[in-house]
């Protein structure tokens, strides 16, 4: 039960967290209609980080936790890096073009790590400690 109320309420803070990021940068930048798609991407991404926690909950204590929040820092900026990468392909190197699309491009961005790096400090806390090691005998070292 703990697991689950745990991933629910970081579910939800991510989700706070990552709104609030995303509604930041479009009143920042006097973003117009496109931003919806920031604002659409935080459910998605706070789900699918709620789920994956939550199977690293169920495996094991804080280091699991710690490796798979690792591994979806890496992915995630692999993500990005080929976002960005992809959208000046698409408009064959034009900057004027790329740079129009920067504030669209860095709310995904920074929504997905606001999500992450929340959902991981949340979930971080109510996970089980690793029990220390078990020493028998006199002097154990």
């Amino acid at each position: 039960m703990r697991t689950l109320l745990t991933s629910i309420v970081a579910l939800l803070l991510s989700s706070l967290a990552g709104s609030a990021v995303v509604q930041a940068l479009a009143v920042t930048t006097n973003a117009t209609e496109e931003f919806i798609v920031a604002f659409a991407f935080v459910p998605v991404a706070a789900v699918v980080l709620t789920f994956i926690f939550f199977v690293a909950q169920l495996a094991g204590p804080r280091p699991t936790i710690d490796r798979v929040a690792r591994w979806i820092a890496v992915l995630l900026l692999a993500a990005t890096l080929v976002l960005f990468g992809f959208e000046y392909w698409a408009d064959a190197g034009n900057l004027d073009l790329v740079r129009r699309a920067l504030p669209l491009l860095g709310a995904l961005a920074l929504s997905a790590w606001t999500v992450l790096v929340v959902h991981w400090l949340f979930v971080r806390w109510r996970a089980r400690a690793v029990p220390p090691p078990m020493h028998f005998g006199r002097g154990a070292q």
